[in-house]
């Protein structure tokens, strides 16, 4: 009786983390993606993290160089890298959706 008590707690404050799951087909903005924006193929690695890669913009004017950005599952921007190498005044977009069986 003693451990069935505070187990009881443990599952008391654990539930609301477990209720608030989406549901399927529940969708909704994870994140907005900064400057030069127009984000393309999206990955999600094994450890959850979400890749995303900008594209060229729809009006064909320069966009800078492009980003790769890693955000968390809740949407929190964790790393930005700029690609270098791309010119200043092109119309850049890089892809990162691609992975292997081992996961990489």
């Amino acid at each position: 009786m003693r451990k069935a008590l505070p187990t009881a707690l443990c599952l008391l404050l654990l539930a609301p983390a477990i209720a608030s799951a989406r549901q399927k087909w529940d969708i909704g903005v994870l994140a907005h993606v900064p400057p030069p924006g127009y984000p393309a193929l999206t990955l999600v690695a094994p450890d959850r993290t979400i890749y995303v890669g900008t594209f060229t913009n729809a009006s064909g004017s320069a966009n800078g160089p492009s980003h790769l950005y890693a955000y968390s599952p809740g949407g929190l921007m964790l790393r930005d890298w700029t690609i270098k190498g791309q010119s200043a005044n092109g119309d850049n977009g890089i892809q990162v959706a691609a992975q292997d069986s081992g996961g990489n």
